[in-house]
C-alpha cells in the first residue's frame, strides 16, 4: 500500500466565488398636479453592453464595501445614474441564473454572481440632475418611471430586480414621505 496520498481532482481545484453585486433600486417622489398623492418612479438606466435595453444602476461590490453593500449600491447610483441618495432598507437577495465560468470541471453549481439589491431614496436635494456630470454620463441613458414600467423594462435580466421592485411598498413609502 502506498504512503503517498494522491488528491482529486476536486479536493485540488480552486472553487471560485461569485462576484458580489450591488443594486441600487432608487426611488423619488413626484407631486401630482392635485398635490393629492405623491407617485412613486424609479431610475433606471441604460446598459452599456445592451443599449437599447434597461437596467437598476448596479455593479460590482469593492474591497472597501464588503461589510456594507448598501453603500456600493449609493455608489453606484451615482456613478451610472448621476444621483444621491439614502439607502432605505435591504430589499432582495438574489443569485444569478447562469453559473461561475469556472466550475465546468467541478460538476457543482456555483452562481455567477450574488446580487443585494438597496432601496434607495433620492429626495429633490439628492437629485444631481441638474449635475454638469457624472461618471458614466456619456456611457447611459437614465429615466425616472413608475414601477409597472420599471419591472417590465428590466425583466430581460433575470437576476431578481423585478423581485426587489415588487417587493417595495409604494404606499408605506407615500405615508413616510415628508
Amino acid at each position: 500500500m502506498s504512503a503517498t496520498h494522491e488528491t482529486s481532482s476536486f479536493e485540488s481545484a480552486h472553487i471560485p466565488v461569485p462576484r458580489q453585486v450591488a443594486v441600487a433600486v432608487a426611488y423619488r417622489f413626484i407631486t401630482s398636479s392635485d398635490h393629492v398623492q405623491p407617485r412613486v418612479e424609479y431610475l433606471i438606466v441604460s446598459s452599456r453592453k445592451h443599449p437599447a435595453s434597461w437596467v437598476l444602476p448596479k455593479g460590482g461590490v469593492e474591497a472597501n464595501e464588503i461589510s456594507d453593500h448598501g453603500s456600493a449600491a449609493l455608489r453606484e447610483a451615482w456613478e451610472e445614474g448621476g444621483i444621491r441618495g439614502k439607502v432605505v432598507d435591504r430589499l432582495h437577495e438574489s443569485t444569478d441564473p447562469k453559473a461561475h465560468r469556472a466550475v465546468t470541471k467541478l460538476k457543482i453549481f456555483i452562481p455567477r454572481a450574488e446580487y443585494s439589491f438597496w432601496l434607495i431614496r433620492v429626495d429633490e436635494d439628492q437629485m444631481g440632475l441638474d449635475s454638469a456630470s457624472w461618471p458614466e454620463k456619456h456611457e447611459r441613458e437614465r429615466r425616472w418611471v413608475g414601477r409597472e414600467e420599471a419591472i417590465e423594462l428590466v425583466r430581460w435580466r433575470e437576476d431578481g430586480a423585478v423581485d426587489a421592485l415588487m417587493k417595495v411598498d409604494e404606499t408605506a413609502l407615500v405615508h413616510s414621505s415628508p
